[in-house]
């Protein structure tokens, strides 16, 4: 499987600047290994605001609902990468910075999952981004030579 990016923007690296995420420099990007199958690598909770009333009229027997637009959306990515290659302090640090910033408002996050459907490519822009809510990890294998991990962001923009 292709590895996948977690990336952030800032103002002087926005997509004029640096239209690849992969050319961004290397503090801003990390580099992981998605597990080989798309269905454990990625969780989804999506979420529109239906809102259901009952009528005033005594004895009715009507559900109303409307629809009043998109409500959430929560993505769960999992992946792993080699000890020592930087990334433990560089997820870490990802998960301490402020999330947005004057031009990324909706989130400076994004995701590049190659092997993934093409709406998981997530490039943060003026009109959408991605927040980091949180992640969790642990070392794994005989001597822990691999980190695996999961970060949980929320998507801002128009769905």
């Amino acid at each position: 499987m292709a590895n996948a990016l977690l990336f952030f923007r800032t103002p002087t690296t926005d997509q004029t600047a640096v239209p690849d995420p992969n050319n961004l420099p290397a503090a801003q990007k990390l580099l992981f290994t998605p597990p080989d199958d798309l269905a454990s690598g990625i969780d989804e909770s999506w979420d529109n605001n239906i809102v259901r009333k009952v009528p005033p009229k005594p004895g009715g027997r009507k559900l109303i609902q409307t629809d009043e637009g998109f409500k959430g959306w929560i993505l769960t990515l999992s992946g792993n990468f080699i000890v020592g290659s930087s990334n433990e302090d560089k997820l870490f640090d990802f998960t301490k910075l402020v999330q947005s910033d004057d031009f990324h408002v909706l989130g400076n996050f994004g995701i590049l999952y190659p092997n993934g459907p093409d709406y998981l490519n997530i490039d943060p822009d003026d009109t959408k981004g991605l927040m980091i809510m949180n992640r969790t990890g642990k070392h794994i294998g005989i001597t822990k030579e691999i980190f695996d991990f999961s970060v949980t962001v929320s998507f801002g923009g128009t769905a």
